[in-house]
């Protein structure tokens, strides 16, 4: 069985298949770095809230582990965007939400 009759579509090309997981992975982009700016704030607000230097160290990780993800996260779209470049040609139509506004590039 071809792989795009897995898909359920018949007619998918590689360059589709790729665009739908692009969107998939936009979408889970803006949720996992909304959980990782909110880990950031209650990081923050943990800090300002205590005077304990324990409990300051912890909400400094949970700070700087918060800094770490949203970096990793939205690395993720540069490096799909460069992997598009180079694998496709220019006329490929792979949706970069981030980097376009929403048009494919």
């Amino acid at each position: 069985m071809p792989a795009a009759t897995v898909l359920g579509n018949t007619s998918a090309t590689f360059a589709s298949v790729v665009n739908n997981l692009m969107s998939l992975v936009y979408t889970l982009e803006w949720l996992l770095s909304g959980i990782a700016f909110a880990l950031f704030v209650f990081g923050m607000v943990e800090y300002v809230r205590h005077d304990n230097v324990l409990a300051k160290g912890h909400a400094r990780e949970f700070m700087v582990w918060g800094v770490i993800a949203l970096f990793v996260i939205f690395s993720v779209q540069g490096i799909l965007y460069g992997m598009c470049s180079i694998f496709f040609s220019t006329t490929a139509q792979c949706s970069f939400f981030y980097w376009t506004g929403g048009s494919p590039t």
